[in-house]
């Protein structure tokens, strides 16, 4: 038996330094920055027959619409009635769209905007006119340009602390992640933070792993997108006294948090609010006084 124990216990011993090497490995892996160079070739997405402001852009899955909203009222614009509206593309051509229309059912006289949608019509976006606790999240059903069946999101995800509240919301593809911001305090003690929540039942429930812990920062976080298999997170960050800039952080597995994340070097300026569909990340960007919509393309490799 000695002897047995005697052989074994070296291989066993390989074995667990294997399995520690691989974990750090994966760990390794998943913090390490992106490169900042992944996409180039910024270009105006043109939307015919709009003309007015656009941001918060998102292409839904495999990319026939584009939904956004004007300009978001505000200390600076507060008479601005805050909308969300959709366009199809045009043929395959990525950045020609054409103007559908104000998106049917969603105006309920507060701010709406931020839009996002799964690939089975679940259409979620931000309302401050329609408030559970401290949650602006609603949802509905889209189709030919209406939203029905609009309510609140249910569920135990928003952060149930006085002066916190839950906004932007990104859905992955198949509707069962739901990422948002949260954002706590005003004026200079103002947060903005990175948070998940997953699918239960009817509702979402806050994720128990923090994958943000590589992420969120002192200064603001926000305007979260995610790739289709969710190993990208692709989002807004703004520090003090300077133009907010984009962000990409990666992951090799969608059971780990994700890495430190990078700006984009190859989008310039006023920019915000990044959606990603396969090799086209767009955007809303300021150009002398109005917001439109960008892409970038991916690099080859």
């Amino acid at each position: 038996m000695k002897k047995l124990a005697s052989i074994f216990m070296p291989w066993a011993i390989a074995a667990l330094v294997v399995l520690l090497t691989v974990g750090v490995i994966e760990q390794a892996m998943s913090y390490s920055k992106p490169p900042s160079d992944v996409f180039s070739n910024p270009q105006r997405v043109e939307i015919i027959g709009y003309s007015d402001h656009a941001m918060e852009p998102f292409i839904s899955p495999y990319g026939r619409y584009m939904f956004w909203n004007n300009l978001n009222r505000s200390a600076a614009h507060p008479n601005v009635n805050t909308n969300l509206y959709w366009a199809e593309r045009v043929g395959t051509n990525n950045a020609l769209f054409q103007y559908r229309g104000q998106v049917q059912n969603t105006d309920t006289g507060g701010l709406e905007g931020v839009p996002t949608m799964a690939e089975n019509g679940r259409f979620y976006f931000t309302n401050s006119a329609m408030v559970r606790g401290n949650s602006t999240i609603v949802a509905g059903d889209f189709a030919d340009g209406t939203v029905t069946n609009l309510a609140i999101v249910p569920g135990d995800f928003p952060v149930r602390r006085p002066g916190c509240y839950t906004l932007g919301p990104e859905v992955n593809r198949r509707n069962t992640n739901l990422y948002f911001v949260q954002v706590c305090g005003k004026g200079a003690s103002k947060t903005m933070n990175l948070r998940m929540a997953e699918r239960v039942g009817d509702g979402f429930r806050l994720a128990v792993v923090d994958l943000f812990r590589n992420v969120n920062s002192d200064n603001l976080d926000y305007a979260p997108a995610v790739s289709e298999d969710e190993l990208e997170l692709y989002f807004t960050r703004k520090k003090p006294w300077q133009p907010p800039v984009i962000m990409l952080a990666t992951r090799s597995s969608i059971d780990l948090p994700f890495g430190l994340p990078k700006e984009i070097e190859a989008i310039k300026g006023f920019v915000e609010g990044p959606t990603i569909l396969g090799d086209r990340l767009y955007y809303h960007k300021k150009v002398g006084g109005r917001f439109v919509i960008e892409n970038v393309e991916r690099n080859m490799r």
